[in-house]
């Protein structure tokens, strides 16, 4: 268990290229919690997540922390998504051939949702 904590904090300081200042760093903390509770749960429900994440927290601070790191104004796409979406794709590219979903739905109000999925037979 502890190993996948450590290859996931290796992973994601390398993708920030280890230029991380104090704030950087705690985001970056909450960051590897996060991936390494999806992980353990195999879910992306945030209690599933919090119910992985170790600490002395309550299980609700920890689902609290997770809410606000999804929703902090800092974490934008190319803050962190990019750097995630590059490494993960060109990964998987290595392995295998990728196929795109893309699918349209109607929302309300006229909206369209557009949803880009990423099919991988490793």
């Amino acid at each position: 268990m502890f190993e996948l904590y450590k290859s996931i904090k290796k992973f994601v300081l390398n993708l920030y290229g280890g230029k991380l200042d104090v704030y950087r760093a705690g985001r970056a903390k909450k960051l590897v919690q996060m991936i390494y509770g999806i992980i353990r749960s195999k879910s992306c429900n945030l209690s599933k997540i919090a119910s992985k994440i170790k600490g002395l927290q309550k299980f609700a601070s920890k689902i609290k922390g997770v809410k606000r790191w999804l929703m902090h104004s800092k974490n934008t796409y190319d803050e962190h998504y990019e750097l995630f979406v590059k490494a993960l794709l060109e990964a998987l590219s290595r392995q295998s051939e990728l196929v795109f979903a893309i699918d349209g739905s109607l929302m309300g109000k006229g909206c369209i949702c557009l949803t880009i999925s990423v099919l991988f037979n490793g």
